[in-house]
């Protein structure tokens, strides 16, 4: 099963975020018209707004058990206690010239800091008999947070990229102080031919007991 373990927002960050996101859409109508919009963006639901630390391209129930212990020992032991990145604000994502998304994006991430994750990608159980990771490591070094907000499709992504300084300009700025994250959780993610659906499978509270 695909999966992936993240970081969830806090809800004043969501907040923060998708009221932006609102108003970004309806600049958007204004150049690509409603059908454009619906044709071209995949929107992510408000509720589902997140931070990816690890994604899986496939594991079992049991690996899946496992790597979440290890997230939970974490967690009791403190490390992402008061964990903060630097939001740099509203991007194209991986590029500006040929994007695959809209995302709220941070400066990379220190990988040495208080991030177990990238330390157990070749050790079980998050790796194979092979000693091979399990998880896409890919984008590790460096690691880019960000937080998809729209996936495009088509010619989406060109269409936005030749008029994105000008929509930028027209979007409020972000608090970057209410952009938190409060919860970490492994999410099941299931392709269906719309857009992914994820479903939450573990979640655990970072600011408290539970």
């Amino acid at each position: 099963m695909r999966c992936f373990v993240a970081f969830e927002l806090t809800d004043s960050a969501r907040e923060e975020i998708f009221s932006r996101m609102d108003r970004l859409r309806q600049v958007a109508e204004e150049v690509l018209g409603a059908d454009g919009i619906h044709r071209e963006w995949r929107p992510v639901r408000r509720e589902n707004g997140h931070v990816t630390l690890l994604f899986f391209p496939g594991l079992t129930a049991p690996q899946r058990h496992a790597v979440w212990k290890q997230v939970e020992e974490s967690v009791r032991q403190g490390v992402w206690r008061g964990l903060t990145f630097s939001w740099r604000g509203f991007s194209l994502w991986p590029s500006a010239r040929r994007p695959n998304l809209i995302c709220l994006e941070a400066d990379p991430y220190p990988l040495e800091e208080r991030w177990p994750l990238t330390q157990w990608v070749s050790q079980p159980p998050f790796c194979g008999p092979d000693g091979l990771p399990l998880a896409d490591v890919r984008h590790l070094n460096p690691f880019r947070p960000h937080i998809t907000l729209v996936r495009f499709r088509g010619q989406g992504g060109r269409n936005v990229a030749a008029v994105w300084p000008e929509w930028m300009a027209r979007i409020p700025p972000l608090d970057p102080v209410r952009i938190a994250v409060d919860r970490v959780a492994m999410m099941l993610s299931d392709l269906t031919p719309d857009k992914p659906a994820y479903t939450r499978e573990y979640s655990m509270s970072m600011v408290g007991d539970e």
